[in-house]
């Protein structure tokens, strides 16, 4: 934080060597990225010069080219949650895999 804002810092590497990996890439993600790729040009082309240009090599943008914070899931949440009149509870703890909250305890 500066300033009491938030600061988001580029870097084109991971944190640590240990996490830069390279896995195959599977059709369904293909698949998913091609669509936003093309879904982020037709944006583009009607947008105009109201897109942002700035994160093109970004994934994850918004319909007008801003960038998609990495709290931006979290941040929403609470609000889908409420949304779908579901159990109020932590991101993290809806990411646990269902195998792991199952099983019996003793």
């Amino acid at each position: 934080m500066v300033d009491g804002k938030t600061v988001v810092v580029d870097k084109d590497r991971p944190k640590t060597n240990s996490s830069c990996r390279t896995l195959p890439m599977v059709a369904p993600f293909e698949t998913l990225l091609l669509g936003m790729r093309a879904e982020q040009e037709e944006n583009r082309r009607v947008c105009g010069s109201a897109y942002c240009t700035d994160y093109l090599d970004y994934v994850y943008v918004d319909a007008l080219g801003s960038r998609i914070t990495p709290n931006h899931i979290s941040d929403r949440f609470p609000a889908v949650l409420k949304k779908n009149v579901l159990e109020k509870s932590a991101f993290t703890t809806s990411a646990t895999p269902a195998p792991r909250c199952s099983m019996p305890t003793g």
